[in-house]
């Protein structure tokens, strides 16, 4: 049973043009529930099997630390469901089903934080002594979610010469505004700290 069922499995991943699928652990009765090890800001899709509910509605839980959410699908009439899920935080999540989809099991992934970059937008002419607008833009890599955190503008001695917090700005990008008194010879390097793991820092 457990080889036809990992064939199943296979076979359904493949279908929906999903790859690295984390394995299931299978009941006896057929049910599983898997998903790719992922990445925050990143959709991806939950699969899978359960007979005893086709026709019905599944409800799928997601569990990383204190952050708990829920999602529902249909079950088709083989007993197979997907759901879309986009991870919010980075770590170690739990699916799996809850209230009549108990029986399905769980599975636990692994999700990485979504890389950045980070820019400073500097005036082209600046004079010293008078106070310039820096403005510092962060943008994910990829994904849905725009980063948060602060940023910190540093000179040429490492020293801190300004802070700001950043605001979402327009789809996976943020921004924060920064006064600037120039010095003679005076560069500027902006670094960006996350407000939690789901963005790695970037300068």
């Amino acid at each position: 049973i457990r080889t036809r069922l990992m064939a199943v499995f296979a076979t359904l991943a493949l279908g929906l043009g999903i790859s690295g699928l984390v394995a299931p652990s299978a009941s006896a009765a057929g049910e599983f529930i898997a998903t790719p090890n992922g990445m925050v800001g990143m959709q991806q899709e939950i699969v899978f099997r359960a007979p005893s509910l086709a026709g019905q509605v599944a409800t799928i839980g997601f569990v990383s630390g204190g952050i708990s959410n829920a999602g529902q699908t249909a079950v088709n009439s083989q007993g197979f469901g997907s759901l879309a899920w986009t991870p919010t935080s980075a770590g170690s999540w739990t699916i799996s089903g809850l209230g009549n989809a108990a029986a399905i099991g769980s599975t636990t992934i692994n999700v990485v934080p979504m890389p950045t970059q980070t820019y400073a937008l500097v005036p082209n002419l600046v004079q010293t002594n008078v106070t310039n607008r820096i403005t510092v833009v962060v943008s994910a890599l990829d994904g849905v979610i725009a980063p948060s955190g602060t940023v910190t503008l540093r000179n040429q001695n490492q020293n801190v010469i300004g802070t700001g917090t950043l605001s979402p700005s327009t789809g996976t990008t943020s921004t924060a505004n920064v006064q600037w008194t120039p010095a003679i010879g005076e560069t500027v390097t902006a670094s960006y700290t996350p407000a939690s793991t789901a963005f790695t820092a970037s300068t």
